[in-house]
């Protein structure tokens, strides 16, 4: 999600991308430009709504020795990506080097590892929103309001829940921020969302920024059948564009 508000920034020209292989890695429909849709793409691969970028490798690869014309356009002349090896040559050719660009990746927070995939770890920080637990019968429309712990200035939040959809229909989210249903999906039992916003929020303790909307389909209690997951979203809200609380 912070790599989605870092692209958000640079489309408005708050904050612009500071590297031409920034502004590579933000190209994820590979059009040769950095647009609001490419912003779409990211957002939608974070919620698990798309698990690759159309057009896209998971990878770009430049060579180091390549000069940009233009730093704050690398897409104004052909980028080099590969590079000649003479084969005439018997002696070693071993001072070649590659760019490696991870798609996606504006803050250079990939993390390399056999598995190839970086699970998320339990967030210990202290407690940003709470939730009052209920019992609910069935039939019943059930709201979860989420209310701060403490006074707070945001740009952007995430976090997964799952439910059980045995007792639960999702139907909605109600906010206090600007949100829609690009920033968030529900399916099978796993509700995540992404949100960001250009400008710092300020929002006081107790206030409910997000009312969660449910529809019994049997009776339960909320706590025995919602769970905050680290998995496929890790819960951080972004309080400034340089650091986050988990």
């Amino acid at each position: 999600t912070f790599d989605v508000l870092l692209l958000q920034k640079h489309i408005l020209n708050l904050r612009p991308l500071d590297s031409p292989y920034k502004l590579i890695a933000a190209d994820l429909n590979n059009s040769g430009d950095v647009t609001a849709f490419d912003m779409l793409l990211l957002r939608q691969m974070i919620l698990s709504i798309i698990n690759e970028f159309p057009n896209t490798p998971s990878w770009r690869f430049v060579d180091a020795a390549h000069e940009f014309e233009d730093a704050t356009n690398p897409f104004s002349q052909p980028i080099q990506s590969s590079i000649a090896i003479d084969a005439a040559n018997e002696g070693p050719q071993l001072d070649n080097r590659f760019i490696a660009i991870k798609m996606g990746d504006l803050n250079n927070t990939v993390k390399l590892g056999v598995t190839g995939r970086n699970k998320a770890k339990v967030a210990t920080g202290k407690p940003i929103f709470k939730a009052t637990d209920k019992a609910f019968k069935k039939g019943e429309l059930v709201n979860i309001p989420l209310k701060l712990t403490e006074n707070i200035a945001i740009e952007g939040l995430q976090f997964a829940l799952t439910y059980d959809v045995q007792r639960l229909r999702f139907m909605g989210i109600d906010s206090e921020i600007t949100l829609t249903n690009e920033h968030y999906m529900a399916k099978d039992g796993l509700l995540t969302m992404s949100w960001t916003n250009p400008d710092v929020i300020v929002l006081e303790e107790a206030a409910t920024i997000i009312t969660l909307q449910f529809r019994a389909t049997e009776a339960g209690l909320l706590s025995e059948i919602i769970n905050l997951t680290p998995y496929p979203l890790a819960p951080i809200i972004y309080t400034e564009i340089d650091g986050s609380i988990p």
